[in-house]
């Protein structure tokens, strides 16, 4: 699928902020992008950058409403220093101390993640939230690496189920999958949420060493292992992803 920048500067809009604009041969409409602080717009062949401002003019209210709802989501998502944790984890929680120091240090010790910044950093810039993310991450899949496998081997082994292998993923699209071989796949953040809702995940492809689909006799497989819980699990593990803490 091609897409082609249509050029380099972007139109800025006094209340939706910076639009940029990208031409797909294959798109049949105007597409809009929704971003915390700008707009992507796919436009189709013979469609013109004017025709697309008027398209967003015409959706401007519902836009700036998402936009608003994806920057309360983003700044709930700043690793900021306080008297309760920055992140909670399933192995453990992250503190962000501000001290006099020449550089960011992270420190694994006795359930907690001490990120240790310099005084007088701006916190809340990208650049610098990135880093703290990217070390935090580092920690979150060695400790999945840790959990995981032995608690997927818990619930095959307690319900009687046969798998090849596992392997930990940084996927945040899916939690977990599982190959016609039996190969499991996980995400290591899976450690963000509830316990009962990763065992829920766990033993959704566990149940797929068996039913490599979403018919009725998965579902009533999913059911035994969860005593009769599953769609409900289903919907809380939907409800938890949307407001999963990952920048």
């Amino acid at each position: 699928m091609t897409h082609c920048p249509l050029s380099t500067k972007k139109q800025i809009h006094p209340r939706l902020g910076a639009i940029a604009f990208t031409r797909n041969a294959r798109a049949r409409r105007i597409t809009v992008h929704i971003q915390a602080d700008g707009l992507r717009v796919t436009l189709p062949p013979g469609v013109t950058e004017q025709q697309a401002l008027r398209f967003v003019g015409e959706h401007e209210e519902e836009i700036a409403q998402k936009q608003a709802g994806l920057q309360v989501r983003r700044q709930a998502k700043l690793l900021m220093p306080g008297e309760t944790p920055a992140l909670h984890t399933r192995t453990f929680d992250v503190r962000v101390v501000v001290e006099e120091r020449a550089n960011i240090f992270f420190r694994l010790e006795e359930g907690t993640l001490s990120v240790y910044c310099p005084e007088g950093t701006d916190l809340t810039a990208p650049a610098l939230q990135r880093k703290l993310w990217n070390g935090v991450t580092y920690f979150l899949r060695q400790e999945a690496h840790r959990v995981l496998p032995l608690r997927l081997h818990e619930l095959a082994t307690a319900h009687g189920f046969d798998y090849r292998g596992v392997k930990i993923q940084p996927s945040r699209t899916r939690w977990g999958s599982c190959s016609a071989r039996r190969d499991i796949n996980l995400s290591y953040y899976l450690m963000l949420v509830p316990p009962h809702l990763a065992d829920y995940v766990m033993l959704h492809e566990l149940c797929h060493t068996r039913e490599m689909n979403h018919g009725a006799r998965f579902w009533q497989l999913m059911d035994q292992v969860t005593g009769g819980r599953a769609k409900a699990l289903r919907t809380e593990l939907k409800a938890y992803t949307q407001a999963l803490p990952v920048p």
